[in-house]
């Protein structure tokens, strides 16, 4: 069980932070060019809450082999992959900011030992100046509610947006409630409870660069 608050993690030389199986926050951290992820999570329950993610050589937040995270209040700027999910992991993302990354998100599934691939469920955020915002193979699904694109998003059986998302980049959420998909919260970890009082439902983005 760990909590890490206010930690700057700068020029790593591989992963900065590498979490297995591992319950736990990462809050008001830094991590600043990683040489490869910055947070690596695998068979874990984590809670990333408002931090700031530059310069990945890899992952900004990799989510592998059956980790449930919740990803709040926080950017991920100029990695190579944003956030990945694989491999039976499940991700929350509320209130981020994917920005200049090469891809914003990725689902897929890499590991023959796992039946099935990456999970995520996107609310209120925002995807500026990304190569690809969104990558989903065929074992994996995107769910978006109420984000905002700087370029136009199509619906897919793996990329599934809802009519709130925009294509303009605005920061102002057309829906003012939280939002939640039936499947995320049927299937919402205990763990993650006290987080979705911190998350702000009428905004995209995180709140400390509205």
């Amino acid at each position: 069980t760990v909590h890490f608050e206010a930690c700057a993690f700068v020029r790593s030389r591989q992963d900065a932070l590498d979490l297995d199986i591992t319950t736990g926050t990462v809050e008001g951290c830094q991590f600043i060019d990683s040489g490869n992820d910055a947070l690596d999570l695998m068979t874990s329950t984590i809670l990333v809450n408002d931090c700031w993610i530059e310069g990945s050589g890899d992952k900004g937040v990799s989510v592998g082999e059956d980790t449930s995270a919740m990803i709040t209040s926080t950017v991920v700027k100029s990695c190579l992959i944003g956030v990945e999910m694989k491999d039976r992991s499940r991700a929350v993302i509320y209130n981020c900011r994917l920005l200049a990354n090469q891809t914003g998100i990725n689902a897929y599934k890499k590991n023959y030992r796992y039946d099935s691939g990456g999970f995520g469920f996107i609310y209120k955020s925002l995807f500026v100046e990304n190569d690809v915002s969104l990558k989903a193979d065929k074992h994996s699904i995107l769910r978006l509610h109420d984000s905002g694109f700087d370029v136009k998003i199509k619906k897919t059986k793996r990329i599934i947006p809802d009519s709130y998302n925009t294509f303009d980049g605005s920061t102002a959420a057309r829906c003012g409630s939280m939002g939640r998909m039936p499947e995320e919260e049927a299937d919402s970890n205990s763990f993650f409870q006290s987080a979705w009082s911190s998350v702000d439902p009428n905004i995209r983005g995180p709140k400390q660069v509205q």
